[in-house]
């Protein structure tokens, strides 16, 4: 949608995020493709130490987590999050 005086008085050229929508929308999706590669792979979730999901919300995180049967770890969250703060800070 192009943006217009209309659409501007409208409030519209702000994004704006459904938080309980992508929460709802994560914790289903992402658990469903944990499994996919996990069987697409031949492995098991006892097969894996450490997962560190690229995803902001520790909430979808530790859902996650308890959906696919593997203990959180809110250290492997900060580390991920720490990586990509340092990744942007240095990308050209």
């Amino acid at each position: 949608m192009p943006l217009t005086p209309e659409a501007m008085d409208q409030g519209l050229q702000y994004f704006q995020m459904d938080g309980k929508a992508v929460y709802e929308t994560a914790t289903q999706a992402l658990p469903k493709a944990i499994q996919q590669v996990l069987t697409d792979t031949g492995l098991t979730i006892d097969d894996i130490d450490l997962m560190i999901p690229h995803q902001p919300s520790i909430k979808i995180l530790q859902a996650t987590a308890k959906a696919i049967g593997l203990p959180f770890d809110a250290r492997s969250a900060e580390s991920d999050r720490l990586i990509r703060f340092k990744m942007t800070a240095t990308s050209p």
